[in-house]
């Protein structure tokens, strides 16, 4: 999704589900299999396939502080709720005050510290929200 102003581009957002890593698969698919054998062949929803993840938001500095990245963070979280994720992830740079804050007030929260995530060895903030609960910002 962009933004527009006067026929540029000032701002977007990219969003999709996350693909579950192979490992995850293999796991899940070992559960089903014991589960079987056990009795129980209850279908079990996959948390996996329903994560969204929020690959990159930006606003061109001139154009910050409008509302703009508010504007497009809502957009790419209603479009994840229609793809039917039931949470949505991020990394945002530990240093990235504005993001944080921006992320906190939509109710995303730092779930982990990931170290040397970025090309440059900057450290990552792991943050999530649910998708599933009243508050829809």
């Amino acid at each position: 999704m962009v933004c527009e102003e006067g026929g540029r581009v000032v701002g977007y957002i990219l969003v999709g589900l996350r693909i579950p890593s192979l490992l995850s698969r293999l796991e899940r698919q070992t559960r089903r299999l014991f589960r079987r054998g056990g009795g129980g062949d209850q279908p079990e929803e996959d948390p996996d396939l329903k994560v969204g993840h929020i690959m990159n938001l930006a606003v061109d500095p001139a154009h910050r502080r409008r509302g703009l990245g508010s504007g497009l963070l809502r957009a790419g979280l209603d479009y994840l709720r229609q793809l039917g994720a039931r949470r949505v992830e991020l990394e945002v740079r530990t240093h990235n005050r504005a993001a944080i804050c921006l992320y906190r007030k939509f109710g995303f929260t730092v779930e982990r510290l990931i170290r040397h995530y970025y090309s440059n060895g900057d450290d990552a903030y792991l943050m999530q929200k649910s998708l599933t609960s009243k508050q829809r910002k």
